[in-house]
């Protein structure tokens, strides 16, 4: 029985960018977007949506950086551009953005650790 919780399907997605397999990312990337906007949807009805959703909008803010890094992997590969050579110069901004709090940056911090794992060496 496969799992599909959060923890499972940001692996797989890991999993598919460290073998730079783009079809099963990009399928894979839909799908777990899905999985997140339909609980935020329904939060939004919902009194203290704004806390409730957070969580969510957290993760669709790694996948998104999670996109955008595999993309600069994949350009590596083509040999077009050096890609995750440094650390993207948005990261900072981005992370300014979001709650100061551990529980919404710690998740952050870590997929972008496991991301600069994941650039030739």
């Amino acid at each position: 029985q496969q799992s599909c919780t959060w923890g499972v399907r940001l692996g797989q997605l890991l999993l598919s960018a460290k073998k730079q397999d783009a079809e099963s990312f990009y399928e894979k990337l839909k799908l777990v977007r899905k999985e997140q906007v339909v609980p935020l949807s329904a939060a939004s009805y919902e009194c203290g949506t704004y806390q409730r959703g957070y969580e969510y909008i957290v993760r669709l803010h790694m996948l998104s950086e999670l996109e955008h890094a595999f993309t600069e992997l994949q350009e590596t590969t083509a040999g077009s551009t050096p890609g995750l050579t440094k650390l993207p110069p948005h990261w900072s901004d981005r992370l300014e953005m979001t709650q100061n709090s551990f529980r919404a940056k710690e998740p952050i911090l870590a997929v972008r650790r496991a991301l600069l794992s994941l650039r030739p060496q």
